[in-house]
């Protein structure tokens, strides 16, 4: 062999993920193993072989800390472990050799975080110690990053006879109508796709439904307390519009005038609303903000703290009849308004025969025609604002480890009936495939990358396993 760089010296095997699961409070823990492989050319004497495990966190600052504002960064080491492979100087012969190694990380170890001014990153970190000057022999070291997630299920969920429910149910009583809004779960994936439920019974007659806004308002604090650092920053994802379910029979009066273009008014401002004739009765799914658009996960580090809330708000509107008749009422007048000087006047004896003239057919339907605007003039708007806190996993943390997608969302399965009545000016295959698109969930390089690296660490997993199974066993007669 000839010579060979730090690089191919020292190498790890497949280090795959550790998925925490369950809040860092939760008695509970995950193993990470793997083998650190070190290729000789000749002989060589080895003092020690170490392997250590680092947290560190790393927060920026522009506007400078201290006193002086000269410090821009601060960094800490939250945690540090160290398995020792070699304590004695051995000689090792011209191969490669092998030393398998086993991490124990309990719950409360902070996952990974990558924000723009604040980091938490976990390293595996190998040093290989030659015997000799150290000036002349170096040490040979090799760094890994290390990714540390954390998901809702825990292993005490699982065993647990109550579960917490993940969904949550609001009611409120309108003068227009009745609201009822359902989320189905509290946690998501960012870059998933999120349902919430919406019932609303009309109570008045020109009930609309003006607008649904969706929301997740995303504030992150980042704080030094031994120098009395503190920042704050606030930013608002609006969820938008992907498809709409109607809950029930697909037949029914509530959805057989609702097309898609109504549908899309709904969630768009001032776009004029949809009139409710019947029961509005809809699961609505939505596209949860992505770490493209520097979307985070939910921490649990006072440090690094961000924390999530999830925003509905329903607006419905209803004509006050009593503000329309009101002003369909003409004003009296106690004194007879005089005719202009020089106007002909027909004597107070003789009917008035234009003013007695009865409407005529025409001037009856451009009235009926007007109606409808003349009663959004006295349109009384009311609002239901909701508000709850919500978990956010990390982009990477789909299909198993936040909750399982219905066959419907995995685009597979053909729904059982159409989410929304189609319109009648149909875009043609490309529009169709566009909703179609809609159905998934959007899974950006961050999600490929961390399925690649489970997947060859399941690979060099099942290699370890042997695939021939042992000699069935044979008894042997007693010798007599």
């Amino acid at each position: 062999m000839g010579l060979l760089s730090t690089s191919d010296r020292l190498s790890f095997g497949s280090l795959k993920p550790v998925i925490l699961r369950g809040a860092p409070d939760v008695d509970a823990s995950s193993v990470l193993d793997s083998e650190l492989r070190l290729t000789l050319s000749k002989t060589e004497k080895i003092t020690s072989i170490a392997v250590c495990l680092k947290s560190t966190s790393k927060s920026f600052w522009p506007e400078g800390l201290g006193q002086r504002a000269k410090q821009v960064t601060h960094d800490e080491v939250l945690h540090t472990q160290t398995l020792t492979l070699i304590e004695e100087k051995t000689m090792l012969d011209a191969g490669e050799h092998h030393w398998p190694f086993t991490f124990i990380i309990p719950n409360s170890t902070i996952d990974t975080i990558e924000t723009q001014f604040g980091r938490v990153k976990h390293t595996i970190e190998a040093t290989v110690t030659r015997g000799g000057k150290t000036l002349l022999q170096p040490e040979w070291k090799l760094a890994k990053p290390i990714l540390i997630l954390r998901s809702y299920m825990s292993d005490a969920l699982l065993v647990s006879n109550s579960i917490r429910d993940l969904s949550h149910t609001f009611e409120r009583h309108l003068t227009a109508g009745d609201v009822s809004v359902m989320v189905e779960y509290t946690a998501f994936s960012s870059g998933d796709l999120y349902n919430v439920q919406f019932v609303i019974q009309p109570q008045q007659k020109e009930c609309r439904l003006e607008n649904i806004k969706v929301a997740v308002t995303e504030t992150r604090q980042y704080r030094v307390d031994e120098l009395g650092a503190w920042r704050k920053e606030t930013k608002t994802y609006p969820l938008s519009y992907a498809y709409a379910t109607p809950l029930g029979d697909a037949d029914s009066l509530c959805h057989a005038y609702i097309e898609e273009d109504d549908m899309l008014r709904v969630f768009e401002k001032g776009a004029g609303g949809l009139p409710l004739v019947d029961t509005f009765a809809y699961r609505v799914a939505f596209a949860t903000p992505t770490c493209q658009e520097n979307f985070h996960h939910s921490t649990h580090y006072r440090a690094i703290h961000i924390r999530h809330h999830l925003h509905i708000d329903v607006t419905l509107s209803h004509v006050d009849l009593a503000l329309a008749a009101a002003s369909d009422t003409p004003p009296l007048s106690s004194t007879p308004s005089s005719p202009p000087s020089g106007s002909l006047s027909p004597p107070l004896n003789q009917p008035n025969h234009a003013q007695q003239q009865q409407p005529s057919w025409p001037s009856v339907v451009a009235r009926l025609r007007k109606g409808k605007k003349h009663l959004d003039k006295h349109r009384v708007s009311e609002k239901v604002q909701l508000e709850m806190p919500m978990i956010v996993f990390d982009c990477r943390l789909k299909e198993d480890y936040s909750h399982l997608p219905s066959y419907f969302e995995t685009g597979l399965v053909e729904a059982p009936f159409t989410t929304i009545m189609p319109a009648g000016n149909t875009h043609g295959a490309i529009d169709q495939q566009r909703r179609r698109r809609r159905h998934h969930a959007y899974l950006c390089p961050c999600y490929h990358e961390f399925r690649r690296q489970m997947e060859q660490a399941n690979a060099a997993l099942a290699a370890t396993v042997p695939t021939i199974p042992p000699p069935d066993y044979v008894e042997k007669p007693d010798p007599k």
